[in-house]
């Protein structure tokens, strides 16, 4: 809102002249630097503010994060800009900084973006639009030519004040199409090559599995789940449509694990030597009852000790694990030897996979969470094929890593580096910076949860000062 809007606003409302306050009613300020806004905003007690200024303290706050957010992006523009037009990883060095390379990524393309539009940087520091609206329009207009896309943004900017993210992007679908139906049924030719199906973390217990399929496929898929749902109704059965819809999707994929076959009698394949399944790592105490620690369930995490019970009372084969004190993997199999059995050569055979897997869950590289069982192992210490593989082909020499990153590390100059006492995998970049990734934890033990509640220690009384000399 501006100055005016907000003045009449509180002078309408009876409990402006209730009291005189500190009001920050010019925000957003379109002429304030963020230093000079923060200072402002800083100098305002929220405990002395009236409701209506403290939703202008709210944008007024927004206003400094889009500051940051346009500074920021035009930093990453100018770090991109250096980088050799050649080079196919520039999105390491900001996936290094513990993010992912979904969000460096973004990183990336906010800060192309609002370098080739500049438009929306003003929108963006004049809090016009926030980090998600710009985010949004930039990738609605990424497939578009320059002035084609500055024209549709001028055009969105209009209304972009009052939609919703959401809405806005419905809206610039619009204006994307109408400005070149042809291209546009071109994109959408192409857009199928981007089909996928993704799985996405979600908070007690729960996932997302995602498709993003031609939309006829997903009709068909989405009317399979619903016919499926509804005969399922029965008498006495209180789940909500949205429920039995959920578990027919689960039950088609269930009944094929189980079974070990594709609805078409095709068996399934094995991966990394294992064939399909869920994989759970839960303490012996918690599986007995004696307490109710998490166990981990492999590509997810922590679960609840009742629905770990119960997911390994359903399993039809169990695999042992020892872990140390600090909750890292000992020893994986049947044998439970803490080292298994040395390769013969090159590759690694299926026991020692299957504990490099288990030990470090995803791609030890900085930030990224590619599943291990997809990863190469790759050798730290490059191999030597003049010397014994029983010396290089073993467990702490072999991380996982994604095939992009692994051709990081053996052509474009990343080293890697396992210490042999925590198993933390030390990451060097070309230009000298080290990043840590800590040995994995596959599962919480007892102690560390008791101490993690024990909050931090009692502060000893400091010793009385000692009397004057005089």
């Amino acid at each position: 809102m501006d100055g005016s809007t907000a003045e009449a606003a509180t002078s309408a409302s009876p409990l402006a002249s209730d009291r005189a306050s500190s009001r920050p009613r010019d925000l957003p300020a379109t002429g304030l630097r963020s230093s000079d806004l923060v200072e402002l905003l800083e100098s305002s007690d929220p405990a002395d503010l009236h409701e209506l200024d403290l939703l202008g303290a709210v944008a007024g706050w927004q206003q400094v994060i889009g500051q940051a957010l346009a500074a920021q992006a035009g930093v990453v523009a100018e770090l991109m800009a250096r980088r050799p037009a050649t080079s196919s990883y520039p999105v390491d060095d900001l996936c290094a900084l513990a993010t992912t390379s979904y969000g460096a990524g973004a990183l990336i393309a906010r800060g192309d973006g609002l370098r080739a539009h500049p438009l929306l940087a003003d929108a963006l520091r004049t809090g016009l639009l926030d980090q998600r609206k710009v985010d949004v329009l930039l990738d609605e207009v990424a497939r578009l030519p320059r002035d084609a896309a500055d024209g549709v943004l001028r055009a969105a900017l209009d209304d972009a004040d009052g939609m919703t993210a959401p809405f806005l992007r419905r809206r610039v679908r619009r204006l994307v199409a109408a400005v070149d139906p042809e291209a546009a049924t071109k994109r959408a030719e192409k857009a199928r090559s981007d089909r996928c199906v993704r799985l996405d973390w979600a908070g007690d217990a729960m996932a997302w599995v995602s498709a993003l399929l031609p939309a006829a496929d997903a009709v068909a898929a989405f009317s399979v789940v619903d016919t499926l749902a509804d005969a399922a109704q029965s008498d006495g059965d209180d789940r909500t449509l949205a429920q039995r819809r959920a578990d027919a999707f689960g039950d088609v994929f269930g009944a094929i694990l189980a079974d070990g076959r594709t609805p078409a009698g095709q068996r399934l394949p094995s991966r990394q030597g294992d064939a399909p399944g869920i994989h759970l790592t839960l303490a012996a105490s918690t599986w007995v009852g004696d307490d109710d620690m998490p166990g981990e369930l492999a590509g997810y995490g922590a679960i609840p000790a009742p629905i770990a019970r119960e997911l390994a009372a359903a399993a039809t084969r169990l695999r042992r694990a020892v872990i140390d004190e600090e909750g890292h993997l000992l020893a994986l199999g049947p044998h439970l030897t803490r080292t298994p059995d040395p390769a013969t050569g090159y590759r690694p055979g299926a026991p020692l996979r299957r504990f490099v897997v288990a030990r470090d869950e995803s791609c030890v590289f900085p930030g990224c969470r590619r599943a291990a069982e997809k990863c190469d192992l790759d050798h730290i210490e490059p191999y030597d094929h003049d010397r014994s593989p029983v010396e290089q082909t073993i467990a702490s020499n072999l991380p996982p890593l994604c095939r992009h990153h692994h051709r990081s590390t053996t052509h474009h100059g990343w080293r890697m580096r396992r210490d042999s006492q925590t198993g933390d995998v030390h990451t060097t970049t070309p230009d000298g910076i080290t990043y840590v990734r800590p040995a994995t934890t596959i599962l919480l033990t007892r102690s560390a949860y008791e101490h993690a509640l024990a909050g931090p220690p009692d502060r000893a009384e400091p010793p009385p000062e000692p009397p004057p000399p005089f």
